[in-house]
């Protein structure tokens, strides 16, 4: 009897062990999470100002792009068909 006793205890322990690992891989991984989103939330933000950036870029390629056409056109309206 005594022996079944040990070996109860034995199992009891071994369970008490595992839970307790098991709670601070649960804790380890709720710490990693939170880190994980703040890393995420820093990301949206640095994600949205670039679209910013890229937004306000391709407006000025836009303008660039057409004062080049209008210049280019003025030359060719100047010298080809007024000539």
């Amino acid at each position: 009897m005594e022996n079944k006793c040990n070996v109860c205890d034995e199992r009891y322990t071994r369970l008490n062990e595992k839970i307790d690992d098991n709670k601070g891989r649960i804790n380890n991984h709720s710490t990693r999470i939170d880190k994980l989103e703040q890393s995420f939330s820093a990301m949206d933000v640095r994600l949205d100002n670039l679209i910013k950036q890229l937004e306000s870029l391709t407006n000025v390629l836009r303008l660039v792009s057409f004062s080049l056409f209008g210049t280019v056109a003025a030359y060719i309206i100047q010298n080809f068909i007024f000539k």
